[in-house]
């Protein structure tokens, strides 16, 4: 089993937890990380932002269907559902 190491990063008062790889190649992409809450204040989407311009959400950039915890936040290789499962 490999292990993966992960950055944690706090938006808006959340942790958003990510491979630390990923984080690498949005970081060297010129890319800016942000997250968008819902109307409860609940974290809705991680975005990635480009010259300030809105680009896609990391959710369609990695592939991910879905999250095995609902939590948005959570890049955990574990936690990922892929869109070809």
């Amino acid at each position: 089993m490999s292990t993966y190491k992960y950055t944690k990063l706090n938006r808006r008062g959340y942790e958003v937890v990510l491979p630390s790889s990923v984080y690498s190649e949005v970081k060297e992409g010129g890319y800016n990380i942000g997250l968008t809450l819902n109307t409860k204040k609940e974290p809705s989407s991680v975005q990635l932002f480009k010259n300030n311009k809105y680009v896609g959400t990391l959710k369609e950039a990695m592939g991910i269907k879905a999250f095995k915890d609902g939590n948005p936040c959570n890049f955990r290789v574990s936690n990922l559902i892929e869109v070809d499962e």
